[in-house]
């Protein structure tokens, strides 16, 4: 399935009136509870990590956690995720798949979609020149 990029304002200084992000809307689930999150697709993230308000969304409480990670950022900053496995579903696709990911204490500027378990289950294909990216299923794969 194809997507656009989301064209955003940038506000990083004088130069770009706009950045091109590759913005993708899906549904996350834990035990009964839902929530539809727009995430951004990080090649640059180890994990896939949420916060505190989606954490709060799927009634995930953080210090329920028996595992944490500690994740670093831009300038070195490392943040404390608590990791929980819950059920993720790219908005426009059928199947949902299962995902460890990491829910930290604090509000992120968006929704981090990583490496592990996001783009083990996907073919994730960007043409940004295109303004767009493309993402295939695992499932879908196998019957090629």
């Amino acid at each position: 399935m194809k997507f656009k990029y989301r064209y955003l304002p940038d506000s990083s200084g004088p130069g770009r009136e706009y950045i091109k992000l590759p913005l993708l809307g899906v549904r996350l689930a834990f035990g009964s509870n839902r929530t539809d999150i727009v995430g951004l697709v990080d090649t640059g993230a180890t994990d896939c990590l949420f916060d505190r308000d989606v954490a709060d969304d799927l009634g995930i409480t953080l210090a329920e956690s028996d595992d944490t990670r500690e994740y670093f950022g831009v300038g070195g900053q490392s943040v404390i995720g608590h990791i929980h496995t819950i059920r993720f579903q790219i908005q426009g696709f059928a199947e949902w798949i299962e995902l460890e990911t990491g829910f930290i204490d604090a509000k992120l500027p968006y929704q981090l979609l990583g490496e592990s378990g996001f783009f083990d289950n996907y073919e994730i294909i960007f043409k940004r020149y295109r303004g767009r990216f493309e993402i295939k299923s695992r499932s879908f794969l196998h019957r090629e």
